[in-house]
């Protein structure tokens, strides 16, 4: 369900840019179209209207409108293979489409659809093909690095004299030499930690602001911790990331002792384990494996295990409930 929705975002998000670059400056149209051809020239206006139309519910969050372009029997096959058939279950996917995108305060990436092939090949069937590149948002402006891409195909068809969508279609395609998927898609799995944090101890109060740095592709923990029996207020900071090279979450810790660390985290099942090696201020070594597992939405526990410092092995420590709060509970 998922993959279908985040494709579908994707897919109807290319055709908000195909309206306007339908015909823009590569010129396609012009060049593949007879001129004198009025009938085709009508019809290509009609389409970039229908698409135009399609960008217009989109941008209004109009799940019945947007549904309306389409065909009663019309399928969407997702990069996945997947398949939604019929317009009642596309208005159901655009509704849940804006209702996710009402809850996601992140601001839209690029999208770039470079139009390969227009054709024709009757006067009621139009074929548009073409490749929608994306690339993320950054400080919400367009990233320049191109993250991923499909090829996109679609048919329109006109049906008592109106053009509708029939079909549409996407399937992933590689990578340009020298580029790679965003880091903002690998980490999207940690999202669920991003929030405000509190945890009571037996020794204090730990809080936790858990949120994506500018351009989304880290992820930056904030934990400031108070002893029962001082006003002292102690911070560490992590910064999670992507590693191309090793394909795994990586983090970066910095503690208020001025000690740090590394971690490579992994999934096991629905926990997620950090391996961990650090220094201590003093320059002795420390290792660690910290446990995260996430019962609900609305909480998680923290544990570290296989604990040694300066070669000596540590029992675990006790388990943490971290409970999910609101800014002004902090």
């Amino acid at each position: 369900m998922e993959r279908a929705l985040k494709s579908l975002t994707v897919g109807m998000s290319a055709l908000l840019v195909l309206s306007a670059s339908f015909c823009g400056t590569n010129g396609y149209c012009a060049g593949k179209l007879n001129a004198s051809d009025t009938s085709r020239t009508s019809a290509t206006s009609e389409i970039a209207v229908l698409l135009n139309s399609l960008q217009q519910s989109i941008v209004k969050g109009d799940a019945k409108e947007a549904a309306l372009l389409w065909t009663d029997d019309a399928i969407f096959i997702d990069e996945g293979g997947a398949e939604t058939h019929g317009r009642n279950a596309l208005q159901q996917r655009f509704e849940e489409l804006f209702k996710s995108r009402a809850q996601n305060t992140e601001k839209n990436g690029t999208i770039e659809f470079e139009t390969e092939r227009v054709s024709f090949p009757s006067s009621n069937v139009a074929l548009i093909i073409g490749v929608v590149k994306r690339s993320a948002a950054n400080n919400g402006s367009a990233a320049n690095n191109e993250s991923s891409g499909t090829r996109f195909s679609m048919t329109a068809e006109k049906r008592n004299q109106k053009w509708l969508i029939s079909q549409a279609s996407e399937t992933r395609i590689a990578l340009e030499p020298g580029t790679s998927a965003d880091a903002h898609e690998h980490l999207k799995e940690l999202d669920w930690l991003t929030g405000n944090w509190k945890a009571i101890t037996s020794r204090g109060v730990v809080t936790m602001r858990v949120e994506w740095v500018p351009g989304k592709n880290f992820i930056r923990a904030t934990c400031v911790s108070t002893d029962k029996d001082s006003t002292e207020e102690k911070t560490d900071t992590q910064i999670i990331g992507w590693d191309e090279r090793s394909g795994s979450i990586v983090s970066w810790y910095f503690g208020y002792r001025g000690n740090f660390s590394y971690g490579k985290w992994r999934r096991n099942g629905t926990d997620w384990l950090v391996d961990i090696a650090g220094m201590n201020s003093d320059g002795s070594a420390f290792r660690e494996t910290n446990v995260f597992s996430k019962p609900d939405s609305h909480k998680f526990t923290w544990q570290s295990t296989e604990r040694t410092n300066a070669g000596t092995s540590l029992p675990d420590t006790e388990e943490l409930t971290i409970e999910k709060v609101s800014g002004t509970e902090q």
